[in-house]
Formats: structure tokens, sequence, C-alpha cells
């Protein structure tokens, strides 16, 4: 994970964590494994966050999806879930997300503000976004900061249809957004 730009924090650590394959609200048919896996240690918490006030507009782009099956896969929803605990996503609000083609190691953004260089250019809406076998994805969340606080998603989830089935795959990778940096700000700890 590469992460670029004024006011960038990204913290990773190796803290284990079990993911769970129930989730309550899922479509009936919908599969959890499949083709399509997050670039990202499925066993480790990781997180990219922001120190930034209310009334800021900023991008989460730390996590890249790669398509390792033999067929087409399309993207179809991304989210930042698992909100609980100590912050909560009260005071931000996604409102967008972008796909942008990073085959070939492209770099990552982590976290900036919003437009971050070209970007916004070099993207597309996700739902729909096509992945050819072997090709690679940065998923990236542009998020409204509405008021001053400690704000966050601990997991990020992506939906795709790849196979004839619909597939739902989410990682222990998260982004948050703080006021100031100060050991309340670590979303890790």
């Amino acid at each position: 994970m590469i992460a670029r730009g004024v006011g960038c924090l990204v913290g990773v650590a190796a803290l284990a964590v079990a993911l769970t394959a129930c989730t309550p609200n899922r479509p009936p048919g919908t599969r959890i494994e499949g083709p399509v896996a997050l670039l990202a240690d499925p066993e480790a918490r990781q997180a990219a966050g922001m120190h930034v006030e209310g009334g800021a507009t900023v991008v989460y782009g730390a996590l890249a999806a790669e398509n390792q099956g033999d067929e087409l896969a399309v993207l179809t929803s991304a989210t930042l879930t698992g909100t609980r605990g100590r912050f909560t996503d009260e005071g931000v609000r996604i409102v967008e997300v972008r796909a942008r083609d990073v085959t070939g190691g492209r770099e990552l953004v982590g976290a900036a503000r919003w437009p971050y260089e070209d970007y916004a250019d070099d993207s597309v809406p996700l739902a729909g976004y096509r992945v050819e076998p072997g090709d690679s994805v940065e998923l990236l969340f542009v998020v409204e900061v509405l008021e001053t606080g400690y704000w966050g998603w601990p997991q990020t989830q992506l939906d795709y249809e790849a196979d004839g089935g619909d597939y739902t795959v989410r990682v222990s990778t998260g982004f948050f957004v703080c006021p100031r940096a100060d050991d309340q700000c670590d979303p890790l700890r």
C-alpha cells in the first residue's frame, strides 16, 4: 500500500483479526468466494486516514482489487462498513465510489483531499466497471466530512458479478478522519 498527499496518515498494523463470512442483508445466492480479491492481508487490520476539519472533501484509495479468475468480472458496488465502538460514520458521508485502473502497479492515493492530482479524470464511477482477468482496479471512495470529529469505517466491502454469480468480498482495511494527530486518532489502537 502506498500513501501520498499532504496531511495523509497511513497506519498499517499486523494485528490478527478473523473476518466473518456472515453478511446479514446479503441477497440470496450471493457467494463470498470468487475470482476478485481485495489486495490486502485478510488476517490484518489496516487503515488509511486524514487529519481534516469538517467541510472538506477527501478521497480514500488505499485498496486495490484484482481479477484472479479466468472470466470478466463486473463491479456492482463498494462500501465502507463495520462502524461500531469509538469510530462512527455520523459526521461523514460517502458521496461517490470510483474505479481507477492500476494494472501494472500504478500508485494508489492512500488518502488525500479531493480532487487529487488527475485521479478524478483518470477514474470512472465504480458501478458497471469491467475488470478483465489479471487486471487490477483501485477503489476510490470520495468522502464528504460533514462535521469535525473522529469518524471512520474499519472495513471495505466490494460486490461484483462473475462466472454467472454475485459475489461479495470484505477485508478489515478501512478509512478514518480525525481533526488532529493524537493518540485518540489512531484507529488501530
